[in-house]
């Protein structure tokens, strides 16, 4: 078996997920390493596997989490022998969950003879292994003290624990029965059935012995009875004593508390937390009364401050003129920005000016026009633009005009003479052409003759009738496989059925026969038999017990006697009433069996009958004969389709040759008409050779006389570019005249213009630059006079001299605005200061106003207190110890009420007399255990004369103590039965163990030491086996020679010898039966990188006879597992 792929359809978190398991290539061994990160569902897609190969799991499903359990869905593909590869899908059913992939139900048996029997179990134990399993295993096989031949079961089994089952079984055994043991089940079992038997031999109950009894018991009931009395009446005067003193003690604590009331105050309880509360305002009115008189000296320092900042009266004026100041610009700047360099930058400018004065004279002294103003001759841009344009387009034109004059020239002197005009063959082409796509028949004839070949092929082994069977139309291929399927199946189940029912035909015989002999034998006593004879004892009982005479006493006797031997032989027979029972019980469930049996044989018999009616009807649809097996079906109906499909082309091909012929007849005809039309006669030759000649030669023709044609045409258009070329001349020169008209130029033709447009330009640039220049001068001019202006404003508002600002402006400024900024400070001081005081004067109002509710609450505290000099702490103090002392009473005085409640009156007065007596409560609790002691002792007396009554009574009826006896022999009998089956049990296995060894050691032994010494090298060179006493032993061998018994190895070691026997069980299980997948989880975590390289080249060598996939969560095992498997597939785990 081979998994191809696995779809967890509907499983765990997964939904549609799929993981393929590439075949492998060239040779490689199959090897497929599955990579995902923790919880990314490795186990999950184990599980699905697994419950894809045997079902889902009853009962609550450990992976029902995202979907219902019915809803459950996994499914794969698998390569099973002698069936190739097969799509299988697992959902959650109970009955029939396994399914195609068109969900048809599938039989179980498939997958069950492709497992080679192997159980679920046994799959998780014998294919399946991880780290912890490898810890587990390792650990286990320490406990087989190294013994070859349950090592070699674990590598075949997986199963590790074969030493520990073995031990169990012995100590069951030995617990049961182990020679000179004392405790053992026999040994006690044989003890108490001679205890029984001795008790059994009793002496039976007599009338004498039974007066005696009876009048014993009498006795000691009165004597019980007096007891009981005395210790009733001791008790309730304890009782009473108890309450007495309680209400003396009480009534004394209650005088004292009111003496102590008396110095204390009236007025009600306090109510609860009022101590609390009351402290709280002492503390909350003293805080007030502190924050009073906080506010009050802050307000003030705050009058303080407000006196310390006047206003200034100036400030508004000397804001708003800074203000305006601060807006004025310079060059779209700040003007105060550039107030300290405006006059340096007024004479550079003024420089810069002059300069381009001069370059404009010059510019106009270029263009021959020295006495011109320069704003005549400055254009914009776009008019300089239209200008070059203009002498460029007059340029361009000129030279277009030559250019086509000479080509004009050129083509008249190229001229000739005209050719003659082609004659027009378009019809007579398009005829032809037809003819030519319909005249090769060939291809149609041959297709024809391939069809009919093929239909003679095909029917050759069908009678000449097979017509009549596929006109009225075939089965479905799906119908027939199913009947197929069905009849398989039907034949299966009949087979099971019979073989079921001979069994349980069998099996009733055997149980009847069984029943037959239990119900004759001679020990085997009827229950109503018992019953009569004890019915009879106690009526002879009951009248002796009436009458008391001698005669009742011998009838008496008499049915007690036949009672016992009816109740010993009834006891005897138990176990073949068992027995009998048991056996009556199988026959019932046999004959249930049987009839479950038949019925089912019955009911597939029938469907068989059904199922081969079926199949009838399909033979004779296919014309088979009657009683054709359902494996013919296939073959005939694809013989048949095969047939009706040849059958077909050959019709098909036939009418396509018709139709290929009247379209080649019809077109001939057409051509023949059309060349008599311009011509051509078919007496005189071939008329298909006529007419390709005729169209060879109109060709030519016809391309001599389009080519002089184009040449005429393109005479004329050279000689109307010409024409147009003057044109466009003549314009761009009107063009030009017309934008130089205005301007002052010494020369205005084409090249006088494009001599001066760079000067014309150069001029542009200047004068703009001279412009802006001008501007700018023009603003520093106005800016400064501004400034000096603002300063003689500042000065007067400031009390400054006028002149000092017109000669340091920039001073004056500076000085008003440090004037400024100080009224503004002293103004947000006051401001503050106002705030504050207001601030300050709410909370103060509030505080005195929280001060008064305060002062209020505290004296309703004490509202209907009486009065008192005591501050309001003590105060509280002092009602509290009142309230104490009240509460102390009001308990005192429930006490002792409630003591006296269900006391006798009478003498809770009498004790209450004697008081203070501190004797008195010792006396009676003595008097108590003295009436408890005389008590106890009449109740055992009378327990003790009852039981002898009793006993004597039941003595002849032993009936518990036979049944025990019964009991404790049939336990002993089923305990004997065990302790053999585990004696045998152990030394089979052990037997079984031993041939295992034998059978095995030569080949699995080599193969567990190549794989131990591949993996743990250079510690380890090989395995060897030690014989001794107790069988052979598995151990290590290391490269100086010494010998490790398997129990001495570290835990890793035994870990890798673990691993290295399961691979050789894999490898024989494959060898001896087939593969199946083997499903490695991390078993390398503990692994370091040599041994992990080792333990994959191992896996490669499963992967060499069968399938190895490795789920892992470690990147780096991935890429070891690269460098060491040639060929490996590497797959994730789907998101």
């Amino acid at each position: 078996m081979r998994l191809n792929r696995l779809d967890l359809l509907r499983y765990g978190r997964f939904k549609d997920a799929e993981i393929a398991f590439p075949r492998p290539t060239g040779g490689a061994a199959d090897v497929t390493v599955v990579f995902g990160p923790n919880e990314a569902g490795k186990s999950t897609a184990f599980h699905g596997f697994l419950e894809l190969l045997y079902g889902m799991k009853a009962g609550a499903h450990p992976y029902a989490f995202r979907f219902e359990r019915s809803d459950l869905l996994v499914g794969g593909e698998l390569d099973l022998p002698g069936r190739g590869a097969v799509v299988l899908r697992r959902n959650g059913k109970r009955s029939q969950s396994l399914v195609d992939a068109q969900d048809r139900p599938l039989d179980e048996a498939m997958l069950a003879g492709a497992l080679h029997g192997v159980t679920r179990d046994a799959y998780e134990e014998r294919f399946s292994l991880n780290d912890k399993g490898l810890r587990e295993g390792g650990e286990r096989i320490a406990g087989a003290q190294g013994d070859l031949g349950q090592l070699l079961h674990a590598g075949i089994s997986g199963l590790t624990g074969m030493s520990k089952t073995l031990d169990l079984l012995s100590a069951r055994a030995d617990k049961f029965h182990k020679k000179h043991g004392r405790t053992t089940v026999l040994k006690i079992g044989a003890d108490r059935l001679k205890e029984i038997n001795h008790a059994l031999r009793a002496d039976r109950l007599t009338t004498e012995r039974e007066a005696a009894l009876r009048k014993a018991r009498e006795s000691a009931q009165a004597e019980f009875k007096a007891a009981n009395a005395a210790w009733s009446e001791s008790h309730r005067r304890l009782i009473a004593q108890k309450a007495a003193q309680i209400w003396y003690e009480r009534t004394d604590e209650i005088d004292g508390l009111c003496n102590a009331l008396q110095d204390l105050p009236e007025g009600p309880v306090l109510p609860q937390g009022t101590a609390e509360r009351v402290s709280a305002l002492i503390e909350k009115i003293a805080a007030l009364q502190t924050r009073i008189a906080e506010k009050a000296q802050e307000i003030e320092d705050q009058e303080a401050v407000i006196a310390e900042q006047p206003a200034d009266p100036s400030m508004p004026a000397l804001a708003a003129e800074l203000e305006r100041l601060d807006d004025l610009l310079i060059d779209g700047a700040p003007l105060m920005g550039r107030a300290t360099t405006a006059q340096a930058d007024l004479l550079r400018r003024s420089e810069d000016h002059e300069r381009l004065t001069r370059e404009i004279n010059e510019v106009l002294a270029d263009l021959s026009v020295p006495d011109v103003r320069a704003s005549l001759l400055v254009l914009d841009a776009h008019s300089l633009e239209s200008l070059a344009r203009a002498a460029q387009d007059c340029l361009t034109a000129e030279l277009a005009a030559k250019a086509a004059r000479e080509a004009v020239e050129r083509g008249e002197q190229q001229r000739g003479a005209p050719p003659k005009a082609p004659q027009d063959l378009t019809a007579l082409r398009a005829a032809f052409d037809q003819w030519q796509a319909v005249s090769n028949l060939s291809p149609v004839q041959s297709a024809c003759e391939q069809a009919a070949a093929r239909l003679t092929k095909v029917t050759a082994v069908l009678s000449d009738t097979w017509r009549s069977l596929t006109e009225p139309g075939l089965p479905a291929r799906e119908t027939l496989e199913e009947a197929a399927r069905n009849w398989s199946a039907a034949q299966a189940d009949c087979a099971a059925a019979d073989k079921e029912l001979d069994l349980r035909a069998s099996e009733l015989a055997e149980f009847t026969a069984s029943f037959a002999a239990q119900e004759a034998a001679p020990d085997a006593v009827d229950v109503a038999e018992t019953e009569r004879t004890r019915r009879a004892r106690d009526m002879a009982w009951q009248r002796h017990i009436g009458d008391m005479t001698g005669v009742t006493a011998k009838d008496f006797e008499t049915a007690l006697d036949a009672d016992d031997g009816a109740r010993a032989h009834y006891l005897t027979g138990t176990e073949a009433r068992q027995r009998l029972a048991t056996a009556q019980t199988q026959m019932n469930i046999g004959k249930a069996r049987y009839e479950t049996a038949r019925q089912r044989q019955s009911d597939q018999s029938a469907q068989r009958e059904q199922e081969k009616k079926a199949c009838a009807g399909h033979a004779h649809t296919l014309g088979l004969l009657e009683g054709s097996l359902p494996s013919a079906f296939a073959p005939r109906l694809q013989s048949l389709l095969d047939a009706a499909n040849a059958d077909a082309d050959v019709t098909n091909a036939q009418e396509d040759l018709n139709r290929q012929i009247e379209k080649e007849q019809t077109a001939r005809e057409k051509l023949a008409a059309i060349a008599a039309s311009v011509g051509l006669d078919p007496a005189l030759g071939d008329l298909s050779a006529q007419v390709q000649r005729m169209l060879t030669l109109e060709d030519t023709e016809r391309k001599a006389w389009g080519k002089w044609q184009d040449d005429e045409k393109a005479r004329a258009a050279l000689s109307e570019e010409a024409q147009e070329c003057r044109t466009q001349s003549e314009a761009a020169l009107q063009q030009l005249a017309s934008l130089t008209a205005g301007l002052p130029l010494a020369d205005r033709t084409l090249d006088g213009v494009q001599e001066a447009l760079p000067h014309l330009r150069h001029l542009r640039e200047l004068w703009s630059d001279e412009q802006k220049l001008s501007a700018r001068i023009e603003a520093l001019d106005q800016a400064v006079a501004a400034l000096v202006e603002g300063a003689e404003r500042l000065a007067r508002l400031t009390g400054a001299s006028e002149e000092e600002a017109r000669a340091t402006p920039v001073d004056t400024v500076a000085n008003a605005r440090l004037q400024l900024s100080a009224a503004l400070r002293a103004d947000e001081l006051r401001a503050q200061a106002i705030a504050r005081k207001a601030e300050a004067t709410r909370l103060r109002t509030r505080a005195k106003a929280d001060l008064d509710a305060a002062e209020k609450e505290l004296s309703a505290r004490f509202d209907g207190q009486d009065a008192s000099d005591l501050g309001p702490a003590d105060r509280v103090l002092q009602l509290l110890a009142r309230d104490r002392l009240r509460a102390a009473k009001d308990a005192a005085d429930r006490e002792r009420i409630k003591a006296r409640e269900g006391v006798d009156e009478g003498l809770f007065e009498a004790e209450l007399a004697l008081l203070p007596d501190a004797a008195r409560a010792t006396e009676l609790e003595q008097n108590v255990t003295d009436a408890q002691n005389i008590r106890d002792t009449a109740l055992g007396a009378l327990r003790d004369a009852q039981r002898l009554y009793d006993d004597a009574f039941n003595a002849a009826d032993r009936s518990d103590l036979a049944t025990e006896q019964a009991t404790i022999r049939e336990e002993l009998r089923d305990g004997a039965r065990q302790a053999m089956v585990a004696r045998l049990g152990v030394l089979a296995a052990r037997g079984a163990l031993r041939s295992l060894a034998t059978e095995r050691r030569s080949s699995m032994l080599q193969d567990v030491e190549a794989a131990f010494v591949s993996m743990t090298t250079p510690a380890w060179s090989g395995v060897d086996v030690w014989s001794r006493t107790e069988g052979e032993k598995l151990v290590g061998v290391q490269p100086g020679g010494t010998t490790v018994p398997v129990e001495q190895m570290s835990t890793g070691t035994m870990g890798q010898l673990y691993f290295a026997l399961r691979l050789a069980g894999y490898r024989s299980f494959a060898r001896d039966l087939g593969p199946l997948p083997m499903i490695l989880d991390d078993i390398m975590e503990t692994f370091d990188d040599t041994r992990a390289r080792a333990a994959l080249k191992l896996c490669a060598g499963i992967g060499e006879t069968g399938q190895a996939i490795l789920f892992t969560h470690h990147a780096h095992l991935v890429d070891l597992a690269r460098d060491c498997i040639d060929g490996v597939n590497i797959v994730n785990i789907p998101a």
